[in-house]
C-alpha cells in the first residue's frame, strides 16, 4: 500500500493523485515491495525552488528534473512501514526537456516520478555504467507497464 503525500506548488495539474499512486504502486510491485506499507512524498515545485535545492544539496547551481531525498529511518520497519523519503519534481523543466526531445510531457513526467522512486529505493545511476543500466532498464520496464 502506498501512503502518498502530494504537494503541488506549480500551475501544472496534469496527473491525478490516484494515477500517481498507481505509478508508485507499480514501482513497489516491480521491486517486490507490494506487500509493504510505503510512505513517501511527491512535491511539484517551480524552477527557482528546484535550482535552490540542487545547489544546496548537490552543489549544482542549475535546474534539474527530479531530486530524491531518501529517509534513513528504520524505526517503523518493525510495523511493516517503509518511509522512503521525498521526491521533488520540476514540471517546467520536464515540459521543456520533453519538448526538446520530442517526448510526450505526461509520459516524461511519469518517467521522472519512477526515477525518483527508484532513487528512494536505493538505485543510483551515478555509481557505475552497470548500475546506470540496471536503474534505467527498471525505470523503462515500469514505464512501459503504465503507458
Amino acid at each position: 500500500m502506498i501512503d502518498l503525500v502530494f504537494k503541488n506548488t506549480t500551475t501544472h495539474k496534469l496527473i491525478p493523485l490516484a494515477f500517481l499512486k498507481e505509478v508508485f504502486s507499480s514501482c513497489a510491485e516491480s521491486l517486490k515491495m507490494a506487500n509493504k506499507q510505503i510512505e513517501l512524498s511527491l512535491n511539484f515545485i517551480d524552477s527557482e525552488e528546484m535550482r535552490k535545492l540542487n545547489k544546496q544539496y548537490r552543489r549544482k547551481d542549475k535546474v534539474t528534473d527530479v531530486l530524491s531525498f531518501p529517509l534513513d529511518d528504520d524505526k517503523l520497519s518493525k510495523y511493516g512501514i517503509i518511509p522512503l523519503g521525498d521526491i521533488f519534481v520540476c514540471p517546467d523543466f520536464v515540459k521543456k526537456d520533453s519538448e526538446d526531445r520530442g517526448i510526450d510531457f505526461r509520459e516524461e513526467l511519469i518517467r521522472v516520478c519512477i526515477h525518483g522512486f527508484l532513487h528512494l529505493a536505493g538505485y543510483d545511476h551515478e555509481l557505475s555504467q552497470e548500475d546506470e543500466k540496471t536503474m534505467i532498464d527498471m525505470q523503462e520496464k515500469i514505464l512501459e507497464e503504465l503507458v
